[in-house]
Order: C-alpha cells, then structure tokens, then sequence
C-alpha cells in the first residue's frame, strides 16, 4: 500500500533527466502562448481534447486499485484524517480532502519549489489544460467550455457579473433587470443578488415544503417573469438538500428566453453528470465537497455562445486570448488542489463510483429512518413535517425534524446555534437547520461514515431534548444571554426557509 499509494519513500519522484530535459526543437516562431511563458497555445491544447497526446507529467502520481482501500464505513475512515473523538457527519459542509491526496497535493508543490520557472513557465499550462480535459469529460462536458476556478461562489460572481454587464450593454437596456431565484438559495447567493438592488429586481418566490420535482417545476412556470434576464438555481440546495429538475426547469426558461445558471456546489460525485445536456447556459460545482479534493478548486462550465465577452474576476496575462486562456492563469497561486485532479479521477474509479452512490444512499435512508424513530417513537404515523425530503433520493444529505422539546420559539435560529453548539461540545460535527418554523438536523452520509455514527447522534440530540425540560439547563441560560444579537446573526446561517 505505501508504495502503490504514497509512492515508496521519495516524496517526489522526477523522470529520468532525458524525459525532462529534451532538447528544444528549433526555433520557428515568438512565444506560441500569452505572456512569456514558454508553452504551447492553451486554446491550441484544449481543441486537441480528442487526440491521445497527453502531456508527460514531471512526477510520478501514485495509482489506485480497489484492494489498496478497506471497506466502505468504519474502516475507511483510516483514509481521512479526523481524530478517534470526532463523530463527524457534515461532509457537506466543506468536504474533507483523503490523506493520500493531500500527499499527492505535497509532490505537486515540492515539485514546483524545485525549479520554479521550469514548472510554472513551460509545464503548469499544459496539465492544467489536461485536468480541464479529464474533468470535462468526468462532468459530460466538451473541455472547451470548462475552466478552473477557486469555488463556486467566486464563479457565481463571475457569470451575474457578465450577464448584467451585458444586459445593461444591450439595446434595449433601458428595461429594468430582472432576476429570478428560489427561497431554497445557498446564503452566499441570496447575499450576491440582494447586493445588486435596487439597481435590479429580484424575485424570489418561497418554497413550500414538503415538495416534489412536479411541484417545483410547476412553482417556477407558476413564478418566472417572461422578461427575466436570469433564473438561478440550486442543483442540489445546501440547507434543504433535494435535487433540483434542472434539466425540465431549464426546458421551460429557454422557451421564454431566460438565461439559466445552476449552483452545483454539491452535484459533483454525489450526481452523474452530464452538463452538456441539461440545457442550462452556466454552471459551477466545487471539486472541494464531494469530490474531496483540497480547497480552491471548482469548475466553471459555460455554453459556447454565452463565452462571448465573459471575462474572469481577475484579468492577467491569458485575457483577451478566448476562454480557456482567460481563466487558465489568474495571477500565480497554488495550482496543487487543481492538479490533484487527475489524482482524484483514479481514486474514485478505483472505488467504482456506482459502488459510492450505493453506499451512501444506502447509509443515508438508514441513518433517516433510525433518527426519525429515535427522535418521534411510537408515533402510529410521522408526524407532520418530519420528513421535508424524499427519503428514496440521490442526495448525500437530508433534514430530520429535532425532537419536540428543542424546539423553542421565538428564536429558533438562535436555539438551532445552541443546538448545534452543545453537539459539537460533545464532538459530534452535525449542523441545525431552521425550515418552515421548524429545527431540523441535516445529516451528512459519506463512505467513511457508519450506522454507529448515527446512533451517536441520535444519543446526543436526545440527552440534549432531555436537558431542555429543566428550565436551569445551561442551554437556556445561553439563550437567554445571546438572545438581543444572536438571532439576528443567525438568521441565515441556521437558514429559515
């Protein structure tokens, strides 16, 4: 295993000299790229996606094999590096990066550090253009419409930007923007479209749970304006993790004219892809959640005819040269979590990725209904609201509806903090979710995780309902101390749908 995966003792294995040092071909032109690196055309490169003439990589990447890992559950967790303590099931939050990658991150730097300009100036831009090929092919993408950026915020920005600019640049400019997003958006956007009025109308209708894909289809052809410019959806949303009919939703907004742009921060692994299909004309997915790899890393997928005039929050030297160079090289940063990518590919099929969706959502139906008896016994029927999801589903995550006692109005985002305190106190990472009025716990269902993670939690949050009866409990002194500020604070954390 240590050496199949870590590569044998050396942290950085280098080609022979010959592979690295060939000699140059003669001279025929100037500099083939932008700037003055010394590599080939990235426009060039990328439209050679369909040739089997991959770049050879400057350091020897470990190969993956199913026999190198253990079991799903319990087990894997050796891969990962949480301390015994931590009852951790809140992989959606940032995700959590394998230790045998953050080894391969490491190779990449210290190969970097050994001859910078070597490997920023004549070798960066061709693997970069190669992990964009391999992850375009991975997400069903053609690799001309894929470019790295940090994460799916930073791309979000990117593409409201371009699409006001070029509204208030179009002839009819004088009509009043209009933008369109559900009550179910991540924080951060709802934040990024409240920061473009009163210069645009937002609308934003709620969502009524519990739902289905009928209903929500039916909820935006019922709420669309005609003349909207944008639509944002999230493909699978953060705080009430169902997965969104993008592609039936994007069907009805491309008849009116509206442009679409999806939130895929946590579609990619958890979902197969096929983008190019989906009939959207944005959308960005972070490598870091699922995908596991380091943070700052995502990707960007825009149509071909919606590239026109799209430009990169930073410009550099690769702008103005078409659409993989304009965001291939944003100003030096560390290029290691983007390069891990190639690593990651190999060690998700090596897993098999139908065998990981089958485990997780396998795990994740269980962990659901062991909480809700845990939570609601002998109840002849689920109580109303205990399952805002559907628990046959092909997300990673769901909310279960808190035991009656911690439910304490008027300040459930503040309660829903302390909650989510007092498990962490006790070591277990799970996060509270205010919906409709009601705290919920969104639960998390990752290879590494077990039925007796669960039962973990299910003890935790019912010795916390106890605790709440006795009026002296430390937790509503809490209360009571934070309440003039803290709600407010937590009013979008805890997200009240």
């Amino acid at each position: 295993y240590q050496r199949r995966v870590h590569g044998g003792p050396s942290t950085v294995q280098e080609l022979p000299a010959t592979t690295m040092s060939r000699a140059p071909p003669p001279i025929t032109r100037g500099y083939q790229g932008f700037g003055s690196f010394h590599s080939a055309n990235v426009q060039e490169l990328i439209a050679r996606s369909a040739e089997p003439a991959p770049p050879a990589l400057p350091i020897t990447l470990p190969r993956f094999a199913r026999d190198d890992f253990p079991a799903f559950g319990a087990a894997m967790r050796a891969m990962w590096l949480f301390p015994p303590e931590w009852c951790f099931v809140n992989h959606g939050a940032f995700g959590a990066a394998p230790h045998c990658i953050l080894d391969v991150a490491e190779m990449w730097r210290r190969h970097m550090e050994t001859q910078p300009l070597r490997f920023i100036d004549r070798q960066l831009l061709p693997l970069l253009v190669l992990c964009q090929q391999k992850m375009a092919s991975f997400v069903g993408a053609d690799p001309r419409d894929v470019v790295f950026v940090p994460n799916v915020t930073h791309g979000m920005n990117t593409v409201v930007a371009h699409v006001l600019r070029t509204a208030a640049d179009a002839p009819d400019s004088a009509r009043r923007i209009k933008v369109y997003a559900l009550s179910t958006s991540y924080g951060a956007t709802k934040k990024l479209l409240k920061s473009l009025l009163p210069q645009v109308e937002l609308v934003q209708p709620r969502v009524v749970f519990p739902v289905t894909a009928d209903s929500l289809v039916q909820l935006v052809k019922d709420t669309l304006p005609h003349d909207a410019t944008l639509a944002v959806f999230e493909h699978i949303p953060s705080n009430t993790p169902f997965v969104f009919p993008v592609a039936e939703v994007a069907q009805h907004c491309r008849e009116l004219g509206v442009q679409v742009l999806v939130d895929g921060a946590h579609a990619l692994l958890t979902l197969p892809l096929h983008i190019d299909t989906l009939g959207v004309d944005y959308y960005v997915t972070n490598c870091h959640k699922w995908f596991c790899s380091p943070k700052g890393c995502a990707l960007l997928w825009v149509r071909r005819e919606r590239q026109v005039g799209l430009r990169p929050l930073v410009v550099s030297h690769g702008f103005g040269h078409g659409f993989t160079s304009d965001f291939i090289w944003n100003g030096l940063d560390d290029p290691a979590p983007m390069l891990t990518t190639l690593s990651l590919l190999d060690f998700w099929n090596a897993l098999g990725l139908d065998a990981v969706r089958d485990y997780c959502r396998g795990l994740l139906q269980r962990a659901t209904s062991r909480l809700v008896e845990v939570f609601h016994p002998g109840a002849a029927t689920p109580p109303a609201g205990e399952l805002l999801l559907p628990l046959q589903g092909d997300s990673f995550m769901n909310l279960v509806l808190l035991p009656p006692p911690l439910h304490r109005p008027p300040d459930l985002t503040l309660w829903a903090k302390l909650i989510q305190d007092a498990l962490f106190d006790g070591f277990v990472e799970c996060p509270t979710k205010v919906v409709q009025g009601r705290l919920y716990l969104r639960i998390s269902c990752f290879v590494y995780n077990c039925d007796e993670d669960y039962e973990r939690v299910g003890c935790a949050v019912l010795a916390l309902a106890e605790a709440a009866r006795d009026p002296t409990h430390p937790l509503f002194v809490n209360c009571a101390d934070d309440a003039d500020g803290g709600a407010a604070m937590m009013e979008e954390a805890a997200c009240d749908i």
